[in-house]
């Protein structure tokens, strides 16, 4: 019997010379008891070497699973480590076990090591407040995982960065208890850049004040309040006088100019709660929250004199321009922005043929 299995070369010699034994001389030999004995011991020697081998194959297996599990962490060390997004593992009671160096990154420290240090509690280090840490573990509790979870958090000067978490909540059998574990993505470029685009959707491009559409929006609402309330409230309409002859005389440049110094200046004499838009063209509006009609006209006579006393200046070309004012009070609870805007509109227009730059005032919505 052949066998690449050394560690038997002994048993395959003996049980070879038995046969040889049983084989030369029968007669003297007990043959049924010999031949009965070395049957067993070929078959313990089939048997361990068929265990020996399979114990090779499950080696073999095994080396292979070591491989790749090796291989797979190195990959994932990889990820953890060169990922442009944050990781990290911590206690539920906010005690950092882990991090990756982007974490650092986002966070503003050199490094991972730097903030292990540092960062010894997150509901002190990272969070707003130790109440702000435990309200986001109350809804990961409940959750067990969070997608997309908005946070404001502290970077190491102070500063605050918004980011969404991808987190979960796990139980550790090596730390025989709870752990965070989660991904953090940096998105405070992404909330500008939100801010940034809704501002432009609100805001006139040339004079950056509210547009049309966004001035209609903030005075819905007003009127609503108004409503509510039962505060009074008041609108101004006004128009450049002759703007298509500065168009005409000086260029378009020169009548975007004004448009913007008049704004500026419109600006300077409005209240924080006041809203003011561009309405199209050289119109603007000015809806003002809580206030009479008197008071609207004393606003509207400081407008309507500054622009007057006002000269845009472009190189050596200076322009002065009026402006026409019609003012509509809030008085139909049954009416809306619309009305009260046409009524204004109409007063404005009032006071244009009435030689322009001055003041009209319509108190009925019609």
């Amino acid at each position: 019997m052949k066998s690449d299995f050394s560690l038997f070369s002994d048993e395959e010699q003996i049980i070879a010379q038995g046969k040889a034994l049983l084989a030369a001389d029968a007669e003297t030999v007990p043959a049924d008891s010999f031949r009965g004995l070395l049957s067993g011991y070929a078959k313990l020697y089939r048997q361990s070497t068929r265990l020996v081998k399979m114990g090779d194959r499950m080696q073999g297996q095994l080396n292979s699973l070591n491989e790749q599990l090796t291989k797979s962490e190195e990959k994932y060390r990889r990820l953890f480590e060169g990922g442009v997004q944050g990781v990290y593992r911590s206690t539920l009671e906010g005690r950092l076990l882990d991090i990756n160096p982007a974490m650092a990154r986002i966070f503003g420290y050199d490094s991972a090591e730097e903030m292990l240090i540092m960062v010894r509690d997150m509901g002190k280090g990272l969070f707003l407040s130790r109440d702000h840490y435990n309200a986001f573990v109350v809804v990961l509790r409940q959750q067990g995982v969070l997608k997309d979870h908005p946070l404001e958090l502290r970077r190491r000067n102070g500063d605050m960065v918004h980011v969404e978490v991808h987190a979960q909540d796990l139980y550790s059998d090596s730390e025989e208890t709870h752990v965070v574990e989660a991904l953090v993505v940096d998105v405070t470029d992404k909330q500008r850049m939100l801010k940034e685009l809704e501002a432009l959707a609100r805001t006139d491009c040339l004079t950056r004040i509210w547009n049309r559409r966004y001035f209609f929006e903030l005075g819905q609402r007003e009127v609503a309040r108004a409503r509510r309330n039962g505060s009074p409230m008041t609108l101004i309409f006004f128009d450049v006088d002759h703007f298509k002859r500065i168009n005409d005389t000086h260029g378009h440049d020169a009548g975007d100019s004004v448009l913007k110094e008049i704004a500026v200046l419109v600006r300077e004499h409005l209240r924080q709660l006041d809203i003011f838009g561009r309405m199209g063209g050289e119109e603007f509006a000015v809806l003002l929250p809580e206030t009479d009609l008197d008071r609207a006209e004393q606003v509207a006579e400081k407008l309507r004199q500054a622009i007057a006393h006002h000269d845009v200046v472009l190189g050596q070309t200076r322009i002065n321009c009026t402006a026409s004012f019609g003012l509509a009070l809030f008085e139909n609870e049954s009416e809306g922005l619309d009305c009260l805007l046409c009524a204004a509109d109409q007063a404005m227009y009032s006071a244009k043929s009435n030689g322009r730059n001055s003041i009209h005032t319509s108190t009925q919505i019609k």
